[in-house]
């Protein structure tokens, strides 16, 4: 053979070895593929706390509280929380913490991750006070339920998950959410946090929060004063619908005057509704004050404070100021916003929320007119730029507007405790001697001129005799941002019903510049967004 021939035979042999191609078809041999190289693991991220959502739990028997960890950091490797109780015959605690109250006693709930733990105490009771079931001064009445309950002294609480007033003297007080008249800027059917209405047609079910949704928990919104309410849990068992009652505990150690907002929550997480706890040991006794005239009308009976007034400063108002505090309301809605440190200037009240410490932040959002929106986010101020969309929040059958006593109707969203309600419009004629708005203050019903914090001390039994009843300067909150404002140098007061062109009337008294006193109805201005004060009268 030819050497030449020789030589590049071998050289083709060498190259299709050399590029892995068969000599025994047209498709390429596959290369062996290189194995990937397992990563190395890295240091793990040890766990430096674990933090459970309250310290203390507080319980009836059956009642259920539900718990939460927060492991730090948040990159920590063995994240993984494990429940435990150490008297499981008292109490038991699940696998995602909730727990069961089995029998009185007490028991330890213990979270555990990465090594680290932290615990709840938590102490079961045979049962607890019912406050639906015992009017502001401690009478014991039959069962009526409202948005805000008075607690005048420590001990183990529990309210009715009921709609506002929606039960009055044991039966269902119908007309709280579906007013008997209709018409044009008149809800006629009250709205729950789902925007549905309230009546559903079974009279039984009604009134009760969870017996319409399944409630999974009870919380806090916020307090204003430190530990004020704490254990906050709830009867039956999560997620059921049922007769259910929010349980709270007020210890002896922590107990002053002060304000807090409790809430229920549904399956999906949201607030179903909220509640009021004003707890307070002044004394609530009404003033029976007489309207100037008008010879026809009934007297009323004021409230002698505002809704959630904190004594001046002592040992029984802890948080209080020089000349005391109170919560503001935007009108129609249930719920009150913080209050300001009054007299210590234009500053938010220090508060408190689950988990610790507010730093002075005040939550504000934009929730329109949507009283869905409203219920659903009861700690944050509506600083949206609408108007007011029904005239009968506060007062079922205000059509158009309810000046005079005799046709007050206390609705679901009324602020006030049991037995009281929003003070009508004509409350404004005992500050002035004909009524009106004025800057003379030969014409104010009062003891004297307008001092900075103190405010006035109105008369209430004719013009410039009888008792004396005291209105403080505390304030208000601006309706574009919820900022407090002339804290201490002035007020302004919501009453129940809306004037002609929907705006909600109201009145003020401050000092203007110059030094004129100024006293008297006003009915038009923030369509209702400012957050002011409210003064509640007996129910007629």
């Amino acid at each position: 053979m030819d050497k030449t021939r020789l030589f590049s035979t071998a050289l083709l042999a060498l190259a299709f070895a050399l590029t892995g191609c068969s000599g025994s078809g047209d498709d390429p041999v596959k290369p062996t593929p290189t194995p990937t190289p397992t990563p190395t693991p890295g240091k793990d991220v040890a766990v430096t706390s674990v933090t459970v959502s309250q310290a203390k739990g507080y319980l009836e028997k059956n009642g259920t509280l539900y718990l939460e960890a927060t492991v730090k950091p948040d990159n920590a490797t063995h994240k993984t929380v494990t429940w435990a109780s150490s008297n499981s015959a008292v109490a038991t605690v699940s696998s995602t913490g909730q727990v069961t109250a089995k029998a009185a006693g007490t028991a330890q709930i213990t979270a555990t991750a990465g090594g680290k733990t932290s615990n709840c105490a938590v102490t079961v009771f045979e049962s607890a006070t019912d406050l639906s079931l015992m009017d502001i001064y401690g009478k014991t009445i039959t069962r009526s339920t409202a948005n805000c309950y008075v607690v005048s002294k420590p001990g183990f609480y529990k309210i009715p998950m009921v709609y506002g007033n929606a039960i009055k003297n044991g039966a269902t007080n119908k007309i709280a959410y579906v007013p008997t008249i209709s018409g044009e800027h008149l809800l006629s059917n009250f709205l729950d946090h789902k925007g549905a209405g309230i009546n559903t047609g079974n009279d039984t079910k009604d009134p009760w929060v969870s017996q319409k949704y399944p409630i999974t928990k009870a919380g806090l919104i916020w307090m204003d004063s430190q530990n004020l309410v704490e254990g906050i849990g709830m009867t039956g068992a999560s997620g059921t619908k049922e007769n259910k009652y929010l349980t709270f505990y007020l210890d002896k150690a922590n107990f002053t005057q002060g304000n807090a907002i409790v809430a229920a929550y549904d399956s999906d997480g949201l607030v179903a509704w909220s509640w009021h706890i004003w707890v307070t040991d002044v004394d609530l006794t009404p003033v029976q004050v007489n309207i100037l005239n008008l010879p026809t009308a009934d007297p009323l009976n004021l409230l002698p404070v505002f809704l959630g007034w904190c004594e001046p400063k002592s040992e029984k108002s802890k948080n209080g100021d020089t000349y005391g505090n109170c919560v503001y309301y935007q009108w129609g809605r249930k719920d009150p916003m913080l209050g300001s440190k009054g007299s210590g200037g234009n500053v938010n009240k220090a508060y408190y929320g689950p988990n610790g410490f507010i730093d002075g932040s005040f939550k504000t959002a934009n929730l329109k007119d949507d009283i869905s929106s409203y219920i659903q986010n009861p700690g944050a101020f509506n600083t949206s730029n609408v108007s007011v969309k029904y005239s009968n929040l506060w007062c079922a059958n205000a059509n158009p507007y309810t000046f005079l006593q005799a046709n007050l109707c206390k609705t679901v969203y009324d602020p006030s405790p049991v037995g009281f309600c929003v003070s009508p419009p004509m409350s404004c004629r005992i500050f002035t001697k004909n009524g009106q708005y004025t800057n003379d203050l030969e014409n104010i019903n009062s003891t004297g001129t307008f001092k900075n914090g103190e405010g006035y001390y109105f008369y209430t039994e004719g013009w410039k005799t009888g008792k004396l009843i005291h209105f403080p300067a505390l304030g208000a909150r601006k309706d574009t941002d919820g900022s407090v404002y002339d804290a201490d140098q002035g007020c302004w007061l919501w009453f129940s019903a809306c004037y002609t062109d929907l705006s909600p009337y109201r009145m003020a008294y401050f000092k203007q510049p110059g030094g004129v006193d100024t006293v008297g109805p006003m009915m038009t201005g923030t369509k209702g967004r400012a957050g002011q004060v409210v003064i509640s009268c007996q129910e007629p």
